[in-house]
């Protein structure tokens, strides 16, 4: 066994015993675990399947690939049985306790703990799953038997040899190679099963109902006894602090990642918020949960402690409200304080070294332009001059991004780290990564992964003194609340290497909160049922330590937990003036310097001097959306409005000056003699008042520095 690799399996022993009672007739396979022989795949080379042989096997982490091969399984509409034996630890819910088949609808035959009082035997997703209630519930830290029957025509349910359920139903399973055990159809969906298994077994036939009955009474009561629970850890010394503080509210069911505030476009009543919601402190040496806000017809989001820790900044949507305003609240729960107001949500607050405070609003007033739900954009509100209460006044927009932008945080540097999505004539579902900003919004530039595309790279966090960043990775054009795959980023080596972000584990998690280069607090992030109810600590090596789980109660409510801070002072990062001028002060515009035109990436073909003239373009920012295509704007064009500025010469060197508006999203087209266009960015660039910024040149690597060459300075009036 190699170094680092967990003991995740354990054999339950017991003395021997006569034969398994299981009907001969029809058994195709047939795992009794008396051997220790259960089939593993290796994770990254470690093979984690270890210990002595005994009687019965116990899961205790999840992420294994335990299974066999399926070649001798019912297929198609072919009768079977699918059974086992199972023990579910106390909160285990919403996971797959086996399944083979493939990922097509009604092409598998699983067993799946829904709930904590219910089973179903699945098909995956349609025809009509088989779901059943459980009487009185499943008991955990006891043994229980699971059957499921198809015999080509109806599919039967059994629990401790008792009937729970049954539907006619046309199934048509599709062999995939693989019998799976403990674990979904699709990996790491956070459904791994954690608990005890035995006697794992599958019949070309359907089992009688009395069969299934005979076989339970023979087995009851004989199955190995179960280890007492373990000791919960000690949390405060694992996590090193002694309380964190936590929102519970419930979430949409849309999918896109953004989707969580305002209403539909077309719809006003069809509202992307819910009601339930509170703000917790948990004791972690006590288990005490005190809930300094709890209102059931309201919301609480995205907590942030002060640099003391003796403040909370939150998002809070009061009962009977439909906008999310910012607040503070004492870590007691005192002086609870509205710092913003007016019809907007202001969201995903955080602090800054000079005492103001960058949030993300739609203040901005714009939809998004491929969807029907609102665009919220980095947003600072300033501290009081004279050491004032924080009152929420001096509201200014920071940036003029017509997509979403999300979690702003601090970096060591002073800087503000978020998340940028945008589509300039690119894909819409590809481009939202990681950028970093000034304040006072000068200065914005791509941090990671701008040429990598279809992952949602945000609630990014510095890790403390190592450069890194830790982020959700969510897959495609992200999922619902952020949920992904907590990644480590060590943008040292430039903004487009793959090579240096690093997953740890492979789940499904949300609101990552570093505690140290090698430990993560999170919030789960599984499917249904009683998924994403945990707050979890996550090793940088992938193991999952509990650390707390809503009630059955709030679980069935829908609640969620979300935005897990530890309560601990941290040091305050440098601050960087604030240099941006606003139109009264002679800020209206900025300023770009070109390099060299002709310098940068893909610049195959363009000849020395070809590019005569810059065209400058705005794009216009959509003040309603009804649609998620182009139209009726284009046709497979663009989803936006592209409003010509002007142009600007080339010099003969290749460099160019513009003078921008500020505060506006503009776009260059480099034209030949003939004003046809020879490059085209493809993304925005936008000046605060004053400010001066350069470039190398047309797309260059962000981290090349100018060719060094002599330059003329040209002048005239």
């Amino acid at each position: 066994m190699k170094a680092g690799a967990f003991l995740v399996l354990l054999w339950l022993t017991a003395p021997p015993e006569a034969p398994s009672p299981l009907p001969a007739d029809g058994l195709v396979l047939h795992w009794s675990m008396e051997s220790g022989a259960v089939p593993t795949l290796p994770q990254d080379g470690v093979a984690l399947c270890v210990g002595p042989a005994g009687r019965a096997l116990e899961i205790q982490e999840p992420l294994l690939r335990l299974g066999g091969s399926d070649v001798k399984l019912p297929a198609g509409a072919a009768p079977g049985t699918i059974s086992l034996w199972f023990a579910r630890p106390a909160g285990e819910s919403n996971k797959v306790l086996c399944c083979y088949g493939s990922r097509v609808r009604g092409a598998a035959r699983g067993l799946w703990i829904v709930h904590d009082d219910q089973l179903c035997f699945y098909f995956f997703g349609h025809p009509q799953d088989l779901h059943a209630k459980v009487p009185g519930g499943i008991e955990p830290g006891r043994w229980h038997h699971v059957a499921a029957t198809y015999d080509s025509a109806t599919a039967k349910l059994y629990y401790d040899g008792k009937l729970l359920g049954q539907v006619k139903v046309k199934i048509d399973t599709a062999r995939d190679g693989r019998f799976r055990l403990g674990y979904n159809l699709e990996q790491d969906d956070g459904r791994d099963f954690v608990g005890h298994v035995d006697e794992v077994a599958v019949y070309g036939r359907a089992l009688s109902a009395e069969e299934i009955r005979a076989y339970h009474a023979a087995l009851a009561g004989k199955l190995p006894p179960l280890p007492a629970p373990k000791p919960p850890p000690d949390l405060p010394a694992l996590l090193g602090v002694r309380e964190i503080v936590f929102a519970v509210r419930k979430v949409d069911s849309d999918g896109h990642w953004y989707a969580n505030f305002g209403p539909h476009c077309v719809d006003p009543g069809r509202r992307y918020y819910h009601d339930g919601g509170r703000l917790c402190r948990l004791d972690l040496a006590t288990g005490k949960v005190t809930a300094l806000i709890d209102d059931p017809a309201g919301g609480v989001r995205d907590p942030q402690l002060s640099y003391d820790a003796k403040t909370i900044l939150f998002s809070y949507r009061k009962g009977g409200q439909p906008h999310y305003h910012l607040y503070e609240i004492g870590v007691d729960g005192s002086n609870v304080r509205r710092l913003t107001d007016g019809p907007y949500d202001d969201i995903e607050p955080t602090y800054m070294p000079d005492g103001s405070i960058v949030f993300v609003s739609s203040r901005c007033n714009r939809w998004v332009p491929c969807y029907i739900t609102q665009v919220a954009v980095l947003h600072r509100c300033d501290l009081p001059a004279g050491g004032q209460a924080r009152d929420g006044r001096n509201i200014r927009q920071l940036s003029a991004n017509v997509e979403h932008e999300n979690t702003p945080w601090p970096l060591p540097d002073g800087r503000v780290l978020y998340q940028r999505w945008e589509y300039v004539d690119r894909s819409q579902v590809g481009y939202h990564h990681l950028w970093t900003m000034n304040p006072d919004g000068s200065g914005a530039m791509v941090l990671y992964g701008n040429l990598q595309p279809n992952v949602v790279m945000i609630d990014a966090k510095p890790i403390p003194g190592t450069g890194k960043v830790v982020a959700s990775f969510s897959p495609g054009h992200g999922r619902n609340e952020h949920s992904g795959q907590i990644t480590i980023i060590d943008p040292s080596s430039g903004p487009d290497n793959p090579g240096f972000a690093r997953p740890i584990g492979r789940g499904h998690f949300r609101d990552p909160y570093p505690l140290s280069e090698k430990l993560f607090l999170a919030a789960d992030a599984t499917g249904g049922g009683s998924a994403g109810t945990r707050i979890v600590a996550l090793s940088a090596g992938g193991r999952v330590t509990p650390v707390y789980q809503l009630s059955e109660a709030d679980a069935r409510a829908g609640l969620k937990v979300h935005e897990p801070r530890p309560v601990t002072p941290r040091p305050r990062e440098p601050v960087i003036a604030d240099k941006s001028a606003t139109p009264a002060k002679g800020g209206a515009t900025g300023t770009v310097l070109l390099e060299n035109i002709h310098v940068g990436r893909s610049m195959e073909g363009i000849e020395p001097g070809q590019i005569k003239r810059l065209l400058v373009l705005e794009i216009l920012p959509k003040p309603i959306n009804i649609f998620s295509g182009m139209e009726p704007l284009t046709y497979g064009g663009t989803f936006l409005l592209e409003r010509i500025v002007g142009t600007v010469p080339v010099e003969p060197d290749g460099s160019a000056y513009v003078e921008l508006p500020a505060m506006r999203p503009m776009f260059f087209a480099a034209l030949d003699a003939n004003d046809l266009c020879v490059k085209r960015m493809q993304s925005f660039i936008t000046v605060q008042g004053g400010e001066s910024v350069s470039c190398v040149g047309c797309h260059e690597q962000r981290y090349e520095a100018p060719r060094s060459r002599r330059v003329v300075l040209r002048t005239g009036g």
